[in-house]
């Protein structure tokens, strides 16, 4: 089973900065057991572009809410 799941709703570039909006689906199983919590909802990244080209997380939010 795969914990998470998703779809990318837009990507979008823009010179040294980019954001992605997506919808994701979550399933967290406790280690030592339990019950497994499954979340979904809207998520927003925002990226930046470092001087030697490799992008890094600058924000990260999200509106993930536990499912019934």
């Amino acid at each position: 089973m795969n914990p998470l799941a998703g779809a990318h709703q837009e990507i979008q570039v823009l010179s040294d900065w980019a954001y992605l909006r997506a919808h994701l689906t979550v399933t967290m199983t406790p280690r030592d057991g339990g019950k497994a919590t499954r979340r979904s909802g809207f998520t927003l990244t925002i990226l930046r572009k470092l001087p030697p080209g490799n992008w890094v997380l600058a924000r990260d939010a999200n509106l993930m809410t536990t499912e019934g």
